[in-house]
């Protein structure tokens, strides 16, 4: 037996439980081994052989599992190399001495069963020569069934792959047309938001335009309409004339009120007016109110 590098163990930081694991397996392999050697019939064999390679898939997975967690505790490539190739070469060994008795306990299955049946070996040196040439024709007849067997497996065999070379034949044809409509596909949308890209520019630019036109169209509305109702203004000399007796901010209201006043009455007005001039609204309102007395009184 094989047994994992002591070495290995004692050169790592970390004793991994994979290898203690194995080395019990490889020293239950060892024994299974030995008393396999032991056991005269195949069929005590066949069920103490199946148990062993159990234990050896075992092995393996855990080989695969001290491989992974050495990777990830970040262990030497060189110290993994060795100590995993030390594990592997004794699983082999087992390996391979497990294949070995497999053939030999089918092989002394077979002998068994051909005893049992009649067909053990026949001692050649007993027979005649009529015997002889009949054991002969016999083992030929039977070479030339097996022959046409083995050759109708091989047509059946030849068929099913002809067969199936046509279907991947098809297959692979039927995949080309899907990726030459998958390309059209691709184009075709290429294309649509080119399109769609273009005549979405357009419409942009032809609410640009429209919205410039209306711009116009109402400007051209507001001078007319300016122009018709356009009321003319008084000659210079029909402004009456404003005198103010105390000059201030005031005053220069008052005084622009009294000329409208005097406009509409025609007559001289004395205005006096103390609303201050920061203050527009209340001197529109004013005036208008103003202008609505004088409407509503005969002058």
């Amino acid at each position: 037996m094989v047994g994992i590098p002591t070495s290995a163990k004692d050169d790592s930081s970390n004793a991994y439980e994979q290898e203690g694991k194995l080395n019990k397996l490889f020293g239950e392999l060892q024994a299974g081994f030995k008393k396999l050697e032991g056991i005269p019939d195949p069929n005590k064999q066949t069920s103490v052989l199946k148990d062993l390679t159990s234990k050896m898939q075992e092995a393996k997975s855990l080989i695969k599992e001290f491989e992974q967690e050495a990777r990830t505790d970040g262990m030497p490539a060189a110290e993994l190399t060795s100590r995993k190739k030390g594990m592997v070469q004794q699983l082999n060994e087992y390996i391979a001495k497990k294949k070995e008795l497999g053939s030999d306990i089918a092989g002394r299955k077979e002998l068994i069963g051909a005893a049992k049946r009649g067909d053990a070996p026949k001692d050649y040196n007993t027979l005649n020569t009529t015997e002889l040439i009949v054991e002969g024709r016999k083992k030929i007849k039977e070479s030339d069934d097996s022959l046409i067997r083995s050759e109708k497996l091989v047509a059946e065999t030849i068929d099913i792959g002809t067969k199936t070379a046509e279907k991947l034949h098809d297959q692979t044809k039927q995949l080309e047309r899907v990726v030459d409509d998958l390309d059209q596909i691709h184009f075709s949308l290429k294309k649509a938001s080119r399109i769609i890209r273009d005549i979405t520019r357009s419409i942009a630019t032809d609410k640009a335009i429209m919205g410039f036109m209306m711009l116009l169209v109402i400007g051209v509305i507001v001078i007319i309409a300016l122009k018709i109702a356009k009321i003319p203004k008084p000659p210079a000399d029909q402004v009456p004339s404003v005198a103010s007796l105390n000059h201030s901010s005031s005053n220069d209201a008052a005084g622009t009120l009294a000329q409208k006043i005097a406009l509409k009455v025609n007559k001289p007005v004395l205005c006096s007016c103390n609303i201050p001039q920061a203050s527009p609204m209340v001197q529109a309102f004013a005036e208008r109110r103003l202008f609505q007395e004088l409407d509503n009184m005969t002058l």
